[in-house]
């Protein structure tokens, strides 16, 4: 009613608080010409011309007089009888709306960042589903230099990226699941059939389409726990969601630390992690299995320990440290010695408005196994190991320009250092990604990007091992290619 009175209010005019007066029974004199909004009888028609009012007695009992005084005059007695009421009832609805707009207002649903779930909706179980697609057309140019192997050549098609499909579930207000899948594993599934080789059959066996599958509980923001199949807190680009990452892959040391060497990824395992919001720190503790192959789970039986610590000192400066040690025992027909491996990196990330910057160094231990040489004595098959520091250091910046229609035009710069074996040179390598991304609306970004590999040496010589030898494992490569992504 407040709120009707007031732009009704905001309309008057004259002419409309007649009608109003009128209805109610009263008639206001003429207003003299020139003269803006309600104007006293005095100065419309002087103070000495205003006409006595010719009313009833009866209206003197309903306090006519008062206002025939400021130039009103009844039409009708009988009008009167129910101006009060009217006017009490006018009352009456003005008191609930006012008691109506006093009471609380139920503040809008708070989301979850890493769940996208309402945090204060009381309605539960809630179940959310979301899924993201990323395909695309891509050319690509492979040019092996020096003892390495294969041909030049360039090879074009259409690609999946990614068929990821989430379900998140909230049980209570601090009991949450969340289980993703990865559909596109069907596609290497089919590829791998297709060769009748016994790595295609492994490869085929070792699909792990399933990718998050952990329960989370909260008993304060500060103090949570997570177990199941998640990802290990190591390294800030690789904790980044693909749908917010500008551009396509993580990279070459997140292939061999984070994924090969299982510093990261996902794992089975067990997570404590909180925010302290007094201190702007996040930190997170995790014990996990060191490997997830399901082919051969008695190839390594052990632990692998990871610690992360974030701390937001101000709001455009984020500044991360992780780190952890895996102790790892092999099968004994295997004959290696078993594994204490170290592992360590540092990031920042720097954001202003829509200027997005992170820079990040990783180093963890790797084993290498090679099986190819045989004991000269006996022709058997010897198994030798190795276990060097594989190191990256990338960074990139990505800015947002403001289009019309809610469009957003994305130039992302991306670049990357690799060495795959610390201990040998000739195992380095450079990647740069160059692209212009287009985003429509939420969810939906078309990417037009440049990727560019380039092994910093490569060896001429012909006889190599993997032990005593190593050779420069990336090879020269362009790729072109228009990515779609767009996510539910």
């Amino acid at each position: 009613m407040i709120c009707l009175l007031k732009s009704v209010g905001r309309g008057f005019t004259p002419i409309r608080v007649n009608r109003i007066v009128n209805t109610l029974g009263y008639q206001i004199p003429p207003l003299k010409k020139g003269v803006r909004g309600i104007s006293s009888p005095c100065v419309a028609r002087g103070r000495d011309e205003i006409p006595p009012p010719p009313f009833a007695k009866g209206g003197e009992s309903f306090g006519i007089p008062r206002l025939t005084q400021m130039g009103f005059t009844p039409r009708h007695i009988p009008t009167t009888k129910w101006f009060y009421p009217a006017l009490l009832l006018l009352l009456a609805l003005a008191i609930v709306d006012v008691s109506a707009a006093q009471e609380p207002i139920q503040a809008p649903a708070q989301t979850d960042q890493h769940t996208n779930i309402a945090t204060n909706d009381p309605t539960f179980p809630k179940l959310t589903i979301n899924a993201r697609l990323m395909t695309g057309l891509e050319v690509e140019h492979r040019a092996p230099k020096g003892a390495q192997s294969g041909s030049e050549k360039t090879e074009y098609g259409f690609f999946l990226q990614q068929a990821r499909v989430y379900l998140k579930a909230r049980l209570t207000k601090d009991i949450r699941i969340n289980v993703s899948a990865e559909l596109s594993d069907a596609l290497d599934a089919i590829s791998a059939s297709d060769q009748q080789t016994t790595a295609a059959v492994d490869r085929e066996d070792r699909i792990p389409y399933l990718r998050n599958a952990y329960v989370n509980l909260r008993a304060h923001k500060a103090l949570q726990a997570r177990a199941g199949r998640f990802k290990l807190p190591f390294s800030r680009l690789e904790n980044r969601s693909t749908g917010r990452l500008p551009f396509r892959g993580r990279g070459l040391s997140n292939d061999i630390i984070i994924e090969d060497a299982m510093w990261g990824d996902r794992a089975i395992g067990a997570m404590v992690w909180g925010e302290i919001e007094a201190i702007d720190v996040r930190y997170y503790a995790s014990v996990s299995n060191p490997h997830w192959d399901v082919v051969e789970p008695n190839d390594q039986a052990g632990v692998t320990a990871l610690g992360r610590i974030e701390i937001a000192p101000l709001s455009w400066l984020s500044m991360g440290l992780n780190g952890g040690h895996m102790y790892a025992k092999y099968d004994k027909n295997l004959g290696l010695p078993k594994v204490h491996f170290n592992a360590f990196g540092g990031d920042i990330r720097l954001r202003f408005d829509d200027l997005y910057m992170a820079f990040e160094a990783i180093a963890g231990q790797r084993r290498i196994i090679d099986q190819s040489a045989t004991d000269p004595q006996t022709n058997a098959v010897m198994t030798r190991s190795r276990d060097p520091y594989a190191f990256g250091a990338t960074g990139y910046v990505s800015y947002d320009i403001s289009l019309p229609c809610a469009y957003v035009l994305q130039p992302v710069v991306f670049g990357e250092f690799a060495d795959a074996d610390w201990d040998y040179k000739k195992t380095e390598a450079l990647r740069a990604i160059l692209g212009i991304n287009l985003k429509f609306g939420r969810g939906i970004r078309l990417m037009p990007q440049v990727e560019l590999i380039q092994p910093l040496e490569v060896s001429d010589g012909a006889w190599h091992d993997p032990i005593d030898r190593p050779l420069n494992q990336w090879k020269s490569r362009q790729t072109y290619y228009l990515l779609l992504s767009a996510e539910l």
